[in-house]
Formats: C-alpha cells, sequence, structure tokens
C-alpha cells in the first residue's frame, strides 16, 4: 500500500508540474501578447472587399482567363491557385510555354526542361498585408510621399500610371513578363504598356484587340461593375480596369483565423504546447530564444525589410554577378551594394501550406529553414553539397539535377562571406542559435500554428474560384488539372484515416482505410461531369458508383476495377444526392479518395 501511495504521489506531483508549466508558458505568452499590442486580428485596420461583391468577383474571372496571357494560355491563377495556398507548389515558377498550359502545381514543366524563372512564386493570399512593396525585391514600392515606383519608373521615382494602390500597380507587371504571361511572340520589341494596352483592346474587343476572341462577354460585364461609360468617354473596358478589378480580388484574399490568433483572443486551447513553446522561442531574443520575430515583426509577420539571410541561390538567376547567375535581390534594383542578395523579409502567415521556401524555393520544407537559421555557417554549405533540391519533385524527375546550377556552392560561399563581414563589423547577422532538437520542433510547430485551417478545406477556398453558374466570358477560363490528369484539387499525405463513411466534400482528398466504405455527395447543377478517383496508400480498391442510392459491387451503374489502389470514374450526373463506395476482398489502407465537380 505505501508503495502505490508512493507512485500515487509522484504522479500527483508530476501532474501538477505539468499544469504548473503549461500554466506558466500562457502567462509568459500572455506577457507577451500585451506588451505587442495583439490583438489576433491584422487585418482589423484594412477596409477588405469580400470575394463575392461587384468588383472583386470581377477580379476573380480575370485574374482565372487565359485571356490575359498574350497567347491565351496563361492566367494569374496558373501561377496563384486557391487550392495550391495561392501559388504553384513548386520552387521556381512555370509560366508560359508549359507542356501542359492546364496542369498546376507538381508536373508543370516546360517540354525541354528548362527553368527559365529566377524566383519562387509568392502567394497572393493575404497580398494585402504589403504596404511597402510588392515582389521579392520590391520593385513595386510605395515612397515617402505615398506615390508608387515600378519598373516602368527609374528606380525610386514615381510612376504616373501606376494606378490607386500597390496591388493595382502590381497587376500590370505579370502581363508583361516574357517568362510569366506576355512570352517572346506577343507585342515583340514593344512597352509594357504597349502589352496592357492590347490586351485591355483585347476584353473591349476594339482596335488591335478585335475578334481576338471567340467568345467575348466581358463588356456587359465590365459594365455591371464600373457603368456603361469612363471619365471622359474613355472606354470602360480597359487594362486599369482590368488591373483594378484584379487588385480587389487579392484584396478579398483574408486568411488570418489561424490558431496563434485565436489564441491571442483568448482560446487558451487554439494551439498544442509544442506550439505554445515554439512561441515562446519565436518571440525570445537570442541566445535565450531563436529572436524570430526581430524580423518577422507585428501580426502580419513581416517588417518589410531587405536582408541577406543567405538562402541558398539556385535557378537561372537574373544575371547578376560575374557568373550571370546570381540573383541581387533589393541590390538588382536599387545598385546599392548593400543590398545585394537582400530580399524583402517574407511573412510567415500560412507558411505551412506555401513551401517552397526562400526567393528561389530551395528549401521544400520547414524543418530545413529552421536548420538554416539554427546554423547557416554548416547548413548552408552542407546543402549545396549535397545538391538537397534535387529531392523536391520538381527537380528529381531531371536527368542532370546535379549540374542543373553549377555556381551554388560558389554563390553559397559568397553569401557566408557576406555574412561573415557583416560579424566582423559587430553586426549580430545570422549568428548561431544553438537550439536542441526538440527546441527546433516547437519552432517548426508554432510555425504551423499560423497557418488558417481555410487554406486546406476546398469547400472554404471555393469562395476564391470562379462560380460555375457565372459562366465564363471567354471560354478561356483557367480549369486546372493536376498531373494524373484530373481536376485539382485538395491533396494531402495520408498518415491516419479521415472519413470512413458518409458525405464527401468536393475538390477534397479524404483518406481512408478497411474493405468497403460507403459515401455521398451532392450535385448541385443537371449534366455535371464528375471524376471521381483514388489513389496511394496498400491493398486494393475498387470503386462503385450509383446514382440513385447507396452503392455496391451488385447494384454499381460505373464501376473502376484494377489492380491497384489508382482507380477514376468519369461521369455524368444530374442535381441531387449520388452515391459511391470502395470496396475490396483484400481491403486496402491509407488511400486517398477524390470527387471533384464541374471541370471538363
Amino acid at each position: 500500500m505505501k508503495a502505490i501511495n508512493k507512485f500515487l504521489s509522484l504522479v500527483l506531483v508530476t501532474g501538477l508540474t505539468t499544469q504548473g508549466a503549461q500554466a506558466t508558458v500562457d502567462e509568459d505568452l500572455q506577457a507577451i501578447i500585451t506588451a505587442q499590442g495583439f490583438t489576433g486580428d491584422p487585418a482589423k485596420d484594412f477596409d477588405l472587399p469580400l470575394p463575392d461583391e461587384p468588383e472583386a468577383d470581377l477580379g476573380k474571372m480575370l485574374f482565372f482567363s487565359q485571356a490575359l496571357g498574350g497567347e491565351l494560355n496563361t492566367a494569374c491563377a496558373s501561377c496563384h491557385h486557391p487550392y495550391l495556398a495561392g501559388g504553384d507548389a513548386l520552387a521556381l515558377a512555370v509560366g508560359v510555354d508549359a507542356e501542359n498550359p492546364l496542369l498546376l502545381g507538381d508536373g508543370r514543366k516546360h517540354p525541354d526542361g528548362i527553368f527559365n524563372n529566377p524566383r519562387n512564386t509568392p502567394s497572393v493570399m493575404n497580398a494585402w498585408i504589403w504596404t511597402q512593396g510588392l515582389f521579392w525585391d520590391s520593385r513595386v514600392e510605395k515612397l515617402a510621399d505615398d506615390t508608387i515606383s515600378t519598373p516602368d519608373s527609374p528606380f525610386g521615382e514615381t510612376d504616373e500610371a501606376a494606378g490607386d494602390n500597390l496591388l493595382m500597380a502590381q497587376a500590370g507587371f505579370p502581363v508583361t513578363s516574357v517568362e510569366e504571361m506576355r512570352t517572346e511572340n506577343f507585342e515583340t520589341g514593344n512597352s509594357n504598356q504597349a502589352v496592357r494596352d492590347h490586351l485591355g483592346h483585347r476584353l473591349a474587343n476594339t482596335g488591335i484587340g478585335v475578334n481576338e476572341l471567340a467568345k467575348n462577354e466581358w463588356r456587359q460585364l465590365f459594365e455591371g461593375v464600373y457603368g456603361s461609360q469612363g471619365a471622359e468617354g474613355e472606354d470602360i473596358v480597359n487594362f486599369d480596369n482590368v488591373r483594378r478589378a484584379i487588385a480587389s480580388y487579392e484584396n478579398s484574399m483574408n486568411l488570418t483565423d489561424n490558431p496563434w490568433f485565436r489564441y491571442i483572443k483568448g482560446d487558451l486551447n487554439a494551439m498544442n504546447e509544442p506550439a505554445k513553446r515554439g512561441a515562446m522561442l519565436f518571440y525570445t531574443a537570442a541566445p535565450e530564444g531563436a529572436g524570430c520575430s526581430g524580423c518577422h515583426s507585428g501580426e502580419t509577420f513581416t517588417n518589410q525589410s531587405f536582408f541577406n539571410v543567405g538562402f541558398p541561390q539556385i535557378g537561372p538567376g537574373k544575371g547578376h554577378g560575374d557568373s550571370g547567375w546570381e540573383d541581387h535581390g533589393r541590390g538588382g534594383e536599387s545598385l546599392l551594394e548593400a543590398n545585394n542578395n537582400a530580399f524583402r523579409t517574407p511573412t510567415l502567415l500560412n507558411v505551412g501550406v506555401t513551401a517552397p521556401y526562400g526567393h528561389a524555393g530551395a528549401y521544400e520544407t520547414l524543418e530545413q529553414v529552421v536548420d538554416h537559421y539554427n546554423d547557416v555557417d554548416n547548413h548552408l554549405p552542407a546543402f549545396v553539397a549535397a545538391k538537397s533540391w534535387c529531392q523536391q519533385a520538381q527537380f528529381a524527375e531531371t536527368e542532370n539535377c546535379q549540374t542543373l546550377f553549377p555556381e551554388a556552392e560558389t554563390i553559397a560561399s559568397g553569401l557566408l562571406a557576406k555574412i561573415a563581414a557583416l560579424r566582423d563589423l559587430g553586426i549580430p547577422a545570422m549568428l548561431p542559435l544553438g537550439l536542441t532538437d526538440e527546441e527546433k520542433a516547437d519552432l517548426v510547430a508554432f510555425l504551423h500554428a499560423l497557418t488558417d485551417p481555410c487554406t486546406q478545406d476546398a469547400r472554404c477556398m471555393s469562395k476564391w474560384l470562379p462560380d460555375p453558374r457565372r459562366g465564363d466570358p471567354d471560354n478561356l477560363q483557367l480549369k486546372a488539372i493536376n498531373k494524373n490528369g484530373l481536376p485539382l484539387s485538395m491533396t494531402r499525405q495520408c498518415t491516419e484515416v479521415t472519413l470512413q463513411g458518409g458525405r464527401l466534400p468536393l475538390d477534397q482528398m479524404e483518406c481512408i482505410s478497411g474493405g468497403n466504405n460507403a459515401f455521398f455527395f451532392e450535385v448541385a447543377e443537371d449534366n455535371t461531369i464528375l471524376y471521381i478517383s483514388t489513389t496511394g496508400g496498400t491493398g486494393n480498391a475498387d470503386l462503385f458508383f450509383n446514382a440513385d442510392t447507396w452503392a455496391t459491387p451488385q447494384n454499381a451503374q460505373a464501376k473502376s476495377i484494377s489492380a491497384d489502389n489508382e482507380e477514376v470514374l468519369v461521369i455524368t450526373a444530374n442535381r441531387g444526392l449520388r452515391y459511391i463506395s470502395v470496396g475490396s476482398r483484400s481491403g486496402y489502407e491509407l488511400t486517398g479518395i477524390t470527387v471533384s465537380i464541374g471541370r471538363q
């Protein structure tokens, strides 16, 4: 009995100690929250539209229209898709001349295997936070007098045609890039403004753009938002209104309902204990903590300034340096040597879903990023020597990946030399943090707590997709597919079962195990094309569909049966509840199932 009592006392003391530690962390975090003046609502001082408001909705349709691509095969959404966290899930963007223009994410590539875009695609989510500059080098920039400088004006000087705000100004440049949307064959040799004017005429069906679109219903959409006539008789369908509408759409992408902000608002259970410990490390200055908030500050998690933090330089570069393989970042715009290799501090909002990381997308995981900051002097040389970027799907199938970027090691050595020079001046640049493995894991847990769950929920993100009931104004609306030729949808790594049966969400992979799982889903309109698929896991899953009742192998009106789990059904169904089942005599484990609707 004494032994039992001693054991119970130990358990009780241990439990009280754990609770006390948790309470202490919560108290310490509350002190940080109070000192920083955090509210959990970074958008509180911004007047943001909703995605279904008229101007934002017009911008949404423009954002997905390939009519804005020089050769009618690239849209803004080709590199900034809501189902890919507002980006493209690639290290280096693939804009025009893709092998399959409709294929987004893993598998999107140029036919000849080249990489001609030098940088990683920033997410368009929460683009409204950028009040100082846009792009990795802020080449679209707010000046001290509140005017805007762009690449169309000398550095630091006002571009009178920039538009009303930074996002409107930025929207005028991807269409002018021969690598992103323009192509080499559209308005060759002409100015950026000539490109924009041509695209405006294309949508207006006037002048140089007359009859370029076989179907053109844009005028009525523009008039529904901006009226029938512009100032001084200007045609209301013009490129200024194109980028004005796109800016409104981008401003609507407020995705900030994350666990950390919920915690700030009082839900102490919104984050787990590792994430709370990670938050303490994040907000505690080195050497006691990681000191991340020195640059990733405020509730937007960026000070919008420029730093050389020594991230690996892969890709073709921007033609800078002796080799031409370098990307000088801000220095490439300012032409100040002190700005060379300095890039804008990225936001960490939704960082858990916006991989790869860095201006060139060299790091595939947050763990790699934390390792970089923890000990750049050793991690960076080891990473580039091992060509670790070759593990990313975008490069893994490239035969010559080991020799793709021959100057990466030399550039890395140069970056470290510059960091060392700053240290010699007494500047504590990228000093080793000395984090333990547990502390690094805690920091990663906190970084994941900055991600809004909506970003991983197809139903939630669908508000930023064109409503199929609105139609397609030019028959050029991007209807994206994945590398398997199926409609682009929300995917996941199946490490646990997420659904056993019942209602299936649309465009959202769920993970299943068993021998017979029955599901239903709702079709909104008649003559809807359904794509039903399973993939991955182990065992042998077969698909069965019935339009009227619970599907079985015996009553199936359509089925897909093969020797593995890679099943696909493509059928057309009318409005109402429809039924599928996944069956197997031998069973299956951690197999993904997806129903996608309404995409050809």
